[in-house]
């Protein structure tokens, strides 16, 4: 094989190891945005879904209160809640539309799921607040009575039970989703640098085969060429050695 040959596939090859360090670093960037991304999305989650469950829970304890005292007012508060629940339910449909939209095939049933889910707690929020809203117009109607048996009712039956079973299980399942997620973006980790250490024991481990290859190949075209500069060199002198030599017995020769 000629030399120019050999030197066309060592920069290959080199070409090829700088193009797959540079691909292999692209991967990982991409790999680790699209874990910090979930990351970062499935913590605002749970961390939204336990604001929705503290809120919930205060406002339908106004709202209970206030029904038992007896007070005809709406309870101090109420109606602020109400949106704070209504920005909770909406930013969480925001948030999960946003993962369906980043997941593949295999977690788009997990993300439908949770969507649904938010459709669940929408409807019965909703229910739970028509009921109490059922209660205070019996009473505002001059029909305390009837309101207190409704109300009692209601309470024995857990009216909010359902709704805060549904978001303890979401809280429970995005819970259990950070866990993954965030371990899923450890082991990420762990892998590219394992990934990065072999590649890099790898390139070198070829650079320098490479380098002694050819240092090898070249070392004897370079003796050849110093042993044949050295018969030049020793032939050009005794060529001299020569001249001179019959030129002094040229000289002897007229001398006599």
């Amino acid at each position: 094989m000629r030399y120019q040959t050999k030197l066309l596939i060592t920069a290959g090859l080199l070409l090829a190891m700088s193009l797959s360090a540079a691909g292999l670093a692209y991967w990982g960037v991409n790999r680790s945005n699209y874990y910090l991304t979930r990351s970062r999305i499935s913590h605002q989650e749970l961390e939204r879904q336990l604001q929705l469950s503290h809120h919930t829970q205060q406002l339908f304890k106004s709202w209970t209160d206030t029904l038992l005292t007896g007070m005809s007012d709406r309870p101090l508060g109420a109606a602020y809640l109400h949106q704070v629940i209504q920005s909770d339910l909406d930013e969480l449909r925001r948030l999960t539309q946003t993962e369906l939209d980043m997941v593949g095939a295999d977690e788009r049933r997990i993300e439908s799921a949770e969507m649904e889910r938010l459709d669940a707690i929408q409807t019965e929020y909703q229910r739970a607040l028509e009921q109490l809203g059922e209660v205070e117009q019996l009473r505002s109607r001059g029909r305390p009575d009837v309101a207190w048996s409704t109300l009692i009712t209601l309470l024995k039956g857990g009216i909010d039970q359902k709704l805060n079973g549904l978001i303890d299980v979401a809280v429970a399942d995005e819970t259990a989703e950070v866990v993954r997620i965030d371990a899923d973006a450890a082991k990420l980790l762990t892998r590219l640098e394992q990934i990065s250490q072999m590649h890099a024991l790898f390139a070198i481990l070829v650079t320098l085969g490479l380098v002694l290859l050819l240092l090898n190949r070249l070392r004897s075209p370079i003796a050849e060429l110093m042993r044949g500069t050295r018969a030049l060199a020793e032939g050009d002198l005794s060529h001299r050695i020569a001249i001179a030599g019959s030129g002094e017995f040229a000289q002897l020769g007229q001398s006599f």
